[in-house]
């Protein structure tokens, strides 16, 4: 009889310990793999990501200092408004045309950072934008080819510039009643990295 206790307990013995430690251990151990797998992709995509951050800088520097300069034109890292404007004047100032009536948000830029994704249950939380709009509304009195000449020069523009609206009404000049003279006003948006 006691040899037949003795395995018994033995056995009980064992069960109790694989309750009470083993399997909780066994548990963990496999909690653990899982987060070093985890962690281990994290880390193979943050290496991809340092070799493509290495090879867009190597592009970059490869660069002329030319091409840099009108990459940096076509979407500077700032809003510069008054450099802005004055490009819209340099681009208008050919046709005889000059930018009126100038009016812009001030705090575009500010209102811009200060956006945040608003979420709800059930959503999936929208990416921040890289980028900043900034919208810039003026007038410019000419006539229509004049006009078509200063939009087809602000499209050539190296800064990305979007026309969002332009209206017209007729001039009225004293000196010559019919004049084919318009005001035309517009609504432009440029854009720059963040």
């Amino acid at each position: 009889m006691m040899r037949l206790i003795i395995p018994i307990i033995i056995v009980v013995a064992s069960f109790g310990l694989f309750v009470s430690y083993t399997n909780p251990m066994f548990k963990s151990l496999k909690s653990l793999r899982a987060s070093f797998a985890a962690y281990d992709e994290a880390l193979s995509n943050s290496k991809k990501l340092l070799d493509i951050r290495n090879e867009l800088t190597d592009k970059y520097n490869s660069l002329l200092p030319e091409d840099r300069r009108k990459l940096e034109t076509l979407l500077p890292d700032n809003i510069d408004n008054i450099r802005f404007i004055l490009d819209i004047e340099e681009i208008a100032r050919p046709y005889g045309m000059r930018p009126r009536d100038v009016d812009f948000d001030p705090n575009t830029e500010e209102n811009t950072k200060k956006q945040t994704p608003q979420t709800t249950s059930g959503q999936i939380a929208a990416q921040t934008k890289s980028y900043g709009e900034f919208e810039l509304n003026f007038s410019v009195i000419g006539t229509y080819q004049e006009f078509l000449g200063f939009v087809g020069d602000l499209e050539k523009n190296l800064r990305l510039v979007d026309v969002i609206s332009v209206s017209f009404s007729s001039v009225e000049n004293t000196l010559t009643p019919l004049s084919n003279e318009y005001k035309f006003n517009v609504t432009v948006k440029t854009y720059w990295l963040k």
